[in-house]
């Protein structure tokens, strides 16, 4: 077996080294991310839909009885479809300006 000493500078720099590569390694990629699943989830849970828009369980029950907002009923488990809630969204935009 061979023994090399390393000047503690240069054990220092290699250490850096080391942890970066490490960091880089262990890093969530958001590129990695998108290739896994390129397109969000088609549908969300009604939990969900109620954190996104802010509003009560009650007041999506209201939307869903009127017919405001398509939904999808599995079991007791209620869901939206992503491009419904975006479409109900538009349709209650007040002032401003569209951006073009």
């Amino acid at each position: 077996m061979q023994i090399i000493a390393l000047d503690p500078a240069v054990l220092d720099d290699l250490r850096a080294a080391i942890r970066q590569d490490l960091e880089e390694v262990l890093r969530p990629d958001a590129r990695t991310a998108e290739a896994r699943n390129p397109e969000p989830l088609a549908y969300i849970s009604n939990a969900e839909a109620i954190r996104l828009l802010g509003v009560s369980r009650a007041t999506l029950q209201r939307w869903r009885d009127s017919g405001e907002l398509p939904y999808a009923k599995v079991g007791t488990m209620i869901f939206y479809r992503r491009e419904d809630l975006e479409t109900f969204i538009g349709r209650h935009l007040v002032g401003g300006r569209a951006e073009r």
